[in-house]
């Protein structure tokens, strides 16, 4: 499993992020499911950001934002 102990995450090296969408499922990061596209595609763009451009800003404040019903696990690394 991915966040158990000992676990991918666990093992992975630094920098490391980690965002569970509930209950996406495996059919959330197709075309056959736009439900989750929003916080997919914005997760998605503030990673990239931050780890090949440096500019972390984004990627912090949707660390910190309160209203994101879709995540329910997210952590981090440096």
């Amino acid at each position: 499993m991915v966040t158990k102990r000992g676990g991918a995450y666990g093992r992975s090296s630094k920098p490391k992020y980690y965002v569970e969408l509930g209950a996406a499922g495996h059919f959330a990061w197709t075309d056959l499911n736009h439900a989750y596209a929003a916080p997919i595609d914005a997760y998605r763009v503030a990673f990239f950001d931050a780890y090949l451009k440096g500019q972390k800003d984004d990627l912090a404040k949707l660390f910190r934002a309160d209203g994101q019903k879709a995540i329910s696990d997210l952590r981090s690394a440096e």
